[in-house]
């Protein structure tokens, strides 16, 4: 085995991991029902000041506890 690191944006290896997280995940997981997702902050008066964004993988990241939902 060889393990190089790498400070450039290796298009081949990065889709190449890409699939196989995706293909290990639909054979344990089902298939990937993925959402948008973001999370922002606005100042008072309304302006977007940070944020982030992206997808969800699978729906089911998220846990609250039955006691604390309202």
């Amino acid at each position: 085995m060889k393990i190089t690191v790498m400070d450039d944006d290796n298009t081949a290896n990065v889709n190449a991991l890409i699939a196989g997280v995706r293909q290990f995940n639909v054979e344990h997981m089902g298939p990937e029902t993925s959402q948008p997702l973001s999370v922002v902050a606005h100042d008072k008066s309304g302006k977007l000041i940070a944020g982030i964004a992206g997808c969800t993988i699978y729906d089911n990241f998220l846990r609250i506890p039955i006691s604390i939902r309202s």
